[in-house]
């Protein structure tokens, strides 16, 4: 396995942190925010905020430490790359070995009718 080496701002002290995996496919960033309000006036918890994607379907969470927040994000990563994998194994081998079976079924079938 590789080493996963976290990028870090240049402030500090840094704020965020990101790692990019499946060559920048997908990104985990971590933010550390203090307690403020949204523009939709929803208060925001203070702590390291992770995010794994862009947009609407990003998965996200807060936690308090940073290893935590790099723990849960690699996690959640790890179960992001299983589902896409798991969108690509083909069904055809269920299929073709039911109608492999079928076929076999229906040839012994034919034999024992009319032999």
């Amino acid at each position: 396995m590789t080493k996963l080496i976290w990028k870090t701002s240049k402030l500090n002290p840094p704020y965020w942190w990101q790692l990019h995996l499946a060559g920048g496919m997908i990104t985990i960033s971590i933010q550390y925010r203090e307690k403020f309000y949204s523009p939709t006036g929803e208060t925001e918890h203070s702590g390291y905020h992770v995010q794994i994607g862009q947009g609407y379907d990003a998965r996200r969470n807060i936690l308090p430490s940073l290893p935590e927040a790099k723990t849960w994000g690699i996690q959640a990563a790890k179960k992001v790359l299983k589902e896409i994998r798991q969108e690509f194994q083909p069904e055809i081998p269920w299929l073709l070995l039911t109608c492999l079976g079928g076929a076999i079924a229906l040839h012994i079938i034919w034999m024992l009718l009319f032999n």
